[in-house]
């Protein structure tokens, strides 16, 4: 795996299949230290429903920092299958146009003036 395809994955992470999983984890042994790695592997184990992805999660959960971050990932691959996209019908009302305003206000104005005139 080169780094341009690490950091492709590491971008998109919908990208990553089973067959990466070997290659996740072998970057995991090689750099601790880095969270990317095991917030790739979690993601990829949730997204495929792997068998493996609770004994992971209890494994590398101490390398991630920002526990809500985790959580959102965890629980995002879920919500990405179950939600469905409705769009919205709107009535979309045509504005007065500019020069019917100025017009309705000059017309008001020349009313006002002449009724204080007479």
């Amino acid at each position: 795996m080169t780094v341009e395809d690490i950091a492709h994955k590491i971008a998109n992470p919908s990208l990553c299949t089973v067959d990466d999983i070997q290659e996740i984890e072998k970057l995991i042994e090689k750099y601790p230290y880095a969270q990317s790695f095991p917030i790739l592997l979690l993601q990829t184990l949730g997204k495929t429903k792997s068998i493996n992805f609770e004994e992971s999660l209890n494994q590398h959960a101490f390398r991630i920092s920002d526990r809500a971050h985790l959580y959102q990932l965890i629980n995002s691959v879920e919500q990405v299958v179950e939600t469905t996209i409705e769009t919205p019908i709107i009535s979309v009302e045509t504005p007065t146009p500019i020069t019917e305003m100025v017009a309705e206000e000059i017309i008001t104005t020349i009313v006002a003036a002449e009724e204080i005139i007479s």
